[in-house]
């Protein structure tokens, strides 16, 4: 129909449209009746007027009806090139009403049309299939080139590492090529928790609470649109480790003396300086100065005072101070030399390969602080251990070692597995911290018989080669996986470690930018037909800099729809319109090469609500949709599906709840998801090889009949995840972790186990 045309119908019928008269026939057919069809709103017209834009690259495009509407109607806008005809496409739909004479307006969240002038209308249609259409004047789009980033003030680095303070500030730098007069900067920032906040014109200050990234943005004073630049902002919260004097003390002789020192440590934006200072045996206090190269000299005079040594990262966070004691020379110079004290053996701390520097010492031998023998369950005997910190823990009754397990810091409870006969045995239990081992603690404890030959051992599945995680936590935790307390070797990024948020950077030894995944959320794309849908994942993987983004999550919202609840129920065609099957697209439009390797899609993460997976286990039939009686009960997801299959990896949370601690998957989920999944997954054309589990820390065990393995709540997950064939292959493709807190620490003894 050309724009423009007002199509009207009176009680009779009549249209100067011939396929609205067949459908206004239709309806009259259909029994509504003669007030119904009275519905329409003869001689109508309306007018169509500006289309403004905001900073934010939304278009406000507003019209006015000068008519009553009687019914709901549903207004579109729609959009073509001025002057090349065709189709338009339609940019915003909604239901609206009138009263009355009213005007109405549309605003459309960042459209994306690309530079040029293009036409709009507005084109209503009436419940009763009467149209109202009107055209918009034309509109010219100018698309600036994105823009750069300029940070600048004290605690920011130009790299983008900042400490929050006050007086930083984010303006924008007009990129080669952009020339339009009067254009005008913003910036908006996105925080820790995933949101973005308002445009603010630019020269902006930073907030001085935690930033993740800042959006640039450009745009001409006539309403035109741009693109955008993100830029990442890492958040140096730590202070560095202090340097180490290289001696207990210092003699101090009249040409004064020198004390040397080991560099300090940082693992985020690295440190930018060393300082020291003297403090007198008075108590008196020097200023801080810098120190240059890995030495200090110290005057005469300073003798019976102190020097204190404190590294500084880059932006400005210091170490608390070492303290090195400054000691007068003896003046009996001919006093024979004191005996040198007996040789002994000491530890030192292992070396972390991801810094080739020497890892964290642990703060103390670990300790059983509490031990509390338990009344068995489920075929097992259970112990209660109060630890001090994170360590292996040997369990062992009338000398045979029942079970090692890692165990985090505070209380675990422990399953001991079955015996051949029940007995109740003094139990002794031992924190192993490398090679040392710490005192014992004994209590009596039950177990119970009726166990098999061999019940008790277990078989790690091999990670296999390339096998990837994502470490989906706070600070606390991954810091202890990739650097952990003990010295022990950490998971990093070489050995296939990602990183997601809610952590900051700087946890690889400042080497996060290539793990970091970007995040797009599911509310981000709610609404989004297929193209803006496959822009926004573009944007966010070429804007990262690991050239990664991961959807968090799927969920039932993309399921098909539900099916006639009939015996045998067949699954009703896909709407091409849902939100899975615009996902699913999405995913087809990426599935081209991109400049970064692979293809686009294959750069796309998604992660799995449990109760996707669920559902998929819990269904029956051909389709995975019937209940137990055989009819149909359950969504299926066959048309995201075929997208998810084109994904670079998909990660299956195993684990229920909304808040911390989470609850894990019950065991027959463990025996039924893994498999029905999979099937799904390669029905689709899906690579088995992209498959992950999401594992999470808890403090409970699985409900239901647990495997052997299960000694820990962390050692459970693991273990029921290869008590299947198929939770085998999905395990060896890699685990991530999902706030794992205390239990971050048995989480990577569980990794570390299954290295090849």
């Amino acid at each position: 129909m050309p724009p423009g045309w007002v199509v009207t119908r009176d009680h009779l019928g009549v249209s100067a449209s011939r396929p609205i008269a067949l459908a206004a026939a239709a309806l009259a057919c259909t029994g509504i009746g003669a007030q119904a069809a009275m519905a329409g709103t003869p001689g109508a017209t309306c007018e169509a007027r500006s289309v403004a834009f905001r900073a934010t690259d939304t278009g406000r495009f507003t019209w006015r009806l000068p008519v009553s509407l009687r019914y709901y109607a549903s207004a579109k806008v729609q959009v073509r090139r001025a002057g090349a005809g065709g189709e338009f496409t339609t940019l915003y739909n909604t239901p609206v009403a009138s009263s009355g004479t009213r005007t109405w307006s549309a605003s459309i969240g960042n459209p994306r049309l690309g530079a040029g002038v293009w036409d709009w209308r507005m084109f209503l249609t009436e419940w009763d299939g009467t149209l109202i259409a009107c055209d918009g004047p034309s509109f010219t789009v100018t698309r600036l080139p994105a823009p750069d980033v300029q940070l600048s003030g004290d605690g920011i680095t130009s790299d983008g590492w900042r400490r929050a303070m006050g007086g930083q500030v984010a303006a924008v730098v007009s990129a080669p090529g952009d020339v339009a007069s009067g254009a005008r900067s913003y910036v908006r920032f996105r925080y820790a928790s995933g949101s973005w906040g308002g445009y603010r014109s630019a020269p902006a200050g930073l907030p001085t609470y935690d930033i993740i990234a800042v959006e640039a943005y450009r745009r001409t004073a006539d309403g035109m649109t741009g693109d955008t630049r993100t830029v990442t902002l890492r958040t140096d919260s730590w202070s560095p480790r202090a340097p180490a004097p290289r001696a207990a003390s210092v003699e101090v002789g009249d040409g004064g003396a020198t004390v040397a020192f080991a560099a300090g440590t940082d693992g985020q934006s690295g440190i930018g300086s060393h300082e020291a200072r003297m403090v007198s045996a008075s108590g008196g206090a020097s200023t801080w100065k810098r120190v240059t190269g890995s030495s200090v000299g110290v005057a005469a005079a300073a003798a019976g005072g102190t020097l204190q040594l404190r590294a500084c990262d880059r932006v400005g966070n210091c170490s608390q101070p070492s303290e090195v004691a400054l000691r007068k020379v003896a003046e009996e110079a001919l006093a024979p030399p004191p005996a040198p004290p007996p040789a002994r053996t000491e530890r030192r701390p292992a070396t972390s390969p991801a810094s080739g520097r020497p890892a964290r010492a642990a703060s103390g031998p670990p300790r059983i602080t509490a031990l509390r023998a338990m009344s068995p369950r489920a075929g097992a005997g259970r112990v209660a251990v109060d630890l001090s910190r994170a360590a292996e823990v040997s369990f062992t009754a009338n000398g045979a070692v029942l079970a090692r397990a890692w165990l985090g810091a505070g209380r675990t409870v422990v399953r001991l597995p079955a015996q051949a006969r029940a007995r109740r045995a003094q139990l002794v239990v031992r924190p192993v911290a490398g090679a040392a081992t710490g005192d014992p603690a004994t209590t009596r404890v039950r177990l119970p018989g009726g166990a098999r030959r061999g019940e008790s051992a277990r078989r790690g599945t091999a990670l296999r080669p390339g096998a990837i995680g994502v470490l989906y936590d706070m600070d606390a935790a991954v810091r202890e996986v990739v650097d952990p307390l003990d010295g022990g070797t950490g998971f990093t990024h070489a050995q296939g470690a990602l990183r997601q948020e809610p952590s900051t950077s700087g946890l690889f030894h400042g080497d996060d930018d290539g793990s970091r995944m970007a995040k797009v959320t599911e509310e981000d794309l709610r609404g989004l037909p297929a193209a803006q849908i496959a822009q926004v994942l573009r944007e966010e993987i070429a804007g990262s800099d690991s050239k990664l983004v991961a959807f968090d999550e799927l969920t039932p919202y993309e399921a098909d729809p539900k099916g006639p609840v009939v015996k045998g129920g067949r699954i009703p065609p896909p709407d091409p319109a849902s939100p899975g099957a615009q996902l699913a697209q999405a995913l087809a439009l990426l599935d081209v090469p991109s400049p970064y390797g692979g293809t686009w899609a294959s750069r796309v993460h998604i992660y799995i609500a449990p109760a996707v997976s669920s559902a998929i286990a819990a269904g029956r039939g051909p389709d995975r949709n019937w209940g137990r009686d055989g009819k149909a009960r359950f969504r299926t997801y066959r048309t995201v599906m075929a997208g998810l299959a084109k994904a670079g990896g998909v990660w299956i949370e195993v684990y229920h709840g909304k808040t911390v601690p989470l609850q894990p998957f019950t065991a027959e989920e463990w025996r039924k998801a893994p498999a029905a999944f999979s099937a799904e997954y390669r029905r689709a054309g899906g690579d088995p090889s992209r498959l992950h589990f999401l594992i999470t820390g808890t403090d409970a065990y699985p409900k239901g009949r647990l495997v052997p393995g299960c000694t820990t709540p962390m050692a459970c997950q693991w273990a029921m995840a290869e008590s299947t064939s198929a939770g085998r292959a999905i395990l060896a493709n890699g685990v991530g972790g999902y706030r794992l807190g205390a239990h971050a620490r048995p989480w990577l003894a569980e990794w570390q186990a299954r290295v090849s």
